[in-house]
């Protein structure tokens, strides 16, 4: 796929905002699971949590990257995007129990899994062999600095308001996302159409 420099910057940058708002979630969850478990009390649901979004999203990453390159890595991409701000809004608003929690978060982590994928992707189609390791390096950086803000913005959050408010903090990373994978983020997928193994 043919992209100028300016629009490759752009792209990294709207896909820049796709990593933040993962590595955002898992420690703003983590972060808030005393008091999750204090409301809801169940001690025995924080291994569900938890372990719910990284299995589902674990699992399924080589499927969906193989989706991605079969029929579309920004289709996925959105896709998964609204699939994770949907089961988010959910748990945000809705949530009232430990299950419904739990089922968000495993709802979460299948969205997850079509976003990172897609990510690499399309940075790897995108940046020239010279380019590549710099836009790579980048987005981990990117991931990092998310994962230790995290923490803060769940601690500020919880000060103010309900446990169900850390869910929405990813809710404007996730719209910011959306807008900008339509606009700043290019069309591509598999050159060569294998099938899914």
């Amino acid at each position: 796929i043919s992209v100028t420099p300016a629009e490759r910057r752009l792209t990294l940058a709207a896909l820049a905002v796709v990593v933040l708002l993962s590595a955002l979630d898992q420690t703003i969850v983590s972060t808030a699971m005393p008091r999750i478990i204090e409301q809801l009390q169940g001690l025995s649901m924080y291994a569900w949590v938890t372990t719910a979004y990284m299995l589902t999203s674990t699992v399924s990453v080589p499927i969906y990257g193989k989706l991605s390159d079969q029929y579309g890595r920004k289709g996925i991409l959105q896709l998964g995007l609204l699939l994770f701000g949907a089961a988010t809004a959910y748990a945000a608003i809705a949530a009232e129990t430990s299950q419904q929690v739990i089922i968000a978060r495993v709802v979460m982590g299948a969205g997850a899994a079509m976003v990172m994928p897609a990510t690499l992707s399309i940075i790897t189609n995108i940046f020239p062999a010279h380019e590549r390791a710099k836009a790579v390096a980048l987005w981990a950086g990117i991931s990092g600095g998310g994962a230790a803000i995290g923490p803060l913005l769940s601690g500020f959050v919880l000060e103010h308001w309900s446990w169900n408010a850390v869910f929405a903090v990813n809710l404007p990373f996730i719209v910011a996302a959306l807008v900008l994978g339509v606009f700043l983020v290019p069309r591509s997928r598999g050159e060569h159409g294998t099938p899914l193994d």
